[in-house]
């Protein structure tokens, strides 16, 4: 609910099982790779099992809490630090660096597993090289070729590198491995969902369900499909069976949400969005669900406290230390232009963007390139507020074959691509252009044809609903 590279448009925890995978957070292991670790406390080693295991039930509070009281125990166990910092950098990815240093600095004696783990770390945290890091995990699967963890690195960088083939076969040279890897049905499910493949996708899910009916992720999987297909009285059932399982599992919250949002009762997709911003640890989190809940405190019609709702996106004023803090301040600056824009503030939006385009000297062409196309967003939404609908149009349309070219499901917390072209269509009505609209919707429609934002907008373009109220851009 994909990255060694911040995706800036996607904050939140939605693709939550790529995030895993990809971004140097820590995979799940079978217990002889979790063996052959060095560490002198035995009490150590066992918290450490214990957080690989809540690692591949996606329990990460749980995985961060096990590894720091293994390290109380054993404070240069390499690899509990090491899979400590995998698990934060999604939420906190300076401390995560700081762990990794510690280790590079004082490796101890490592075994051949552990001192490649920690190039691969090195590789990703600290050196930010993801052809680098591609070509370790590849190493790994060559020198460790029964270890199921480097085919779950492998998929992830397979992934990320856009071969999809290759990475439908590294799952199944997984599972030939271990058929019993639950986690790994998960991962084939969302493959399949992003091809389109629907019932293929359903099938994995129901897989991993059978696998580890103990478990909230697999419910909550198939609850997120579910919502985002129109099934959503199957999707209400399964997502509250995830939250008896675990009632702090913050992923079905937030699909909660998106249920609500996709029937058409944003503000109750509000509440859901802000209980898991408010339980989330990190900022990359906590904003992703605020955003999510500021929508749709706008699509109820409730601006003020939409606004309010953004201020938590909103950071102290200081000049960025690092180019993590740089890219969190770049992140909190877009979104929250966006919201300002969308609630009618089209000048303080502006003001907000405007130092945005400051970029530092040292930035590389490709991320500047990048965060430049990212700014099509709150333009947008700017254009829109200022009454230039043809304007927002061609930067929607812009982000919106950005998204889809980053990611296939279009799936999320909030209905990231479903809103955009939701958006689109709006304008187009508003403009007079209602077959347009129609033919922009029709994607929506396809995939969940009961999607209540775009049934609103197909409402008014056949004429059956008051105009528009003019809001184009995000």
């Amino acid at each position: 609910m994909s990255v060694t590279k911040p995706r800036l448009k996607k904050i939140a925890v939605a693709a939550v099982a790529l995030v895993v995978l990809v971004a140097g957070a820590a995979v799940a292991v079978l217990a002889r790779s979790g063996r052959e670790v060095t560490t002198t406390s035995k009490g150590a080693y066992e918290l450490y099992l214990k957080g690989l295991e809540d690692e591949r039930r996606m329990y990460h509070q749980d995985a961060l809490a096990a590894y720091a009281k293994a390290l109380e125990l054993d404070p240069h166990f390499a690899m509990a630090t090491l899979r400590l910092a995998g698990n934060l950098a999604g939420r906190d990815r300076d401390r995560a660096r700081s762990l990794v240093q510690c280790v590079s600095r004082n490796p101890g004696n490592l075994n051949e597993r552990e001192k490649l783990f920690l190039a691969m770390s090195e590789a990703d945290l600290l050196e930010r090289d993801p052809k680098k890091f591609g070509s370790l995990v590849r190493e790994y699967v060559r020198r460790f070729p029964d270890d199921p963890e480097g085919y779950y690195r492998l998929a992830g960088v397979l992934m990320r590198e856009g071969k999809a083939d290759e990475t439908l076969a590294t799952y199944e040279r997984l599972l030939s491995l271990d058929p019993n890897q639950a986690a790994a049905y998960n991962f084939l499910g969302y493959h399949y969902i992003g091809k389109r493949d629907f019932v293929k996708g359903e099938d994995y899910l129901k897989r991993y369900r059978f696998l580890a009916p103990d478990q909230a992720n697999p419910y909550d999987s198939l609850g997120e499909l579910y919502a985002n297909t129109g099934r959503y009285g199957e999707a209400e059932d399964y997502l509250k069976r995830a939250l008896q399982i675990r009632p702090d599992f913050i992923p079905a919250i937030g699909h909660f949400g998106t249920l609500e949002f996709s029937r058409g009762h944003p503000e109750v997709a509000a509440g859901y969005f802000q209980r898991a911003a408010d339980m989330s640890e990190g900022w990359r989190e906590k904003a992703g669900f605020s955003v999510a809940a500021a929508l749709s405190l706008l699509a109820a019609g409730r601006p003020d406290e939409a606004l309010i709702e953004a201020e938590r996106l909103v950071l102290p004023a200081s000049a960025p230390s690092s180019p993590e803090e740089f890219m969190q301040r770049f992140q909190a600056g877009r979104l929250h232009s966006v919201i300002l824009a969308l609630s009618g503030h089209a000048d303080e939006a502006e003001a907000e963007l405007a130092p945005l385009t400051e970029f530092p000297a040292d930035l590389a062409p490709k991320d500047r390139e990048y965060l430049e196309k990212s700014l099509a967003g709150p333009r947008a939404a700017i254009a829109g507020a200022r009454g230039d609908r043809e304007g927002a149009i061609r930067l929607l349309r812009a982000l919106l074959a950005d998204e889809e070219g980053s990611r296939g499901d279009g799936f999320g917390y909030y209905p990231g691509i479903f809103d955009l072209r939701v958006r689109i269509a709006d304008a187009l009505v508003t403009l007079g252009r209602p077959n347009e609209a129609r033919k922009e919707l029709q994607p929506v429609l396809s995939v969940n044809p009961r999607f209540a934002p775009a049934l609103d907008v197909l409402a008014r373009a056949r004429g059956r609903s008051p105009a528009a109220k003019g809001s184009a851009g995000r």
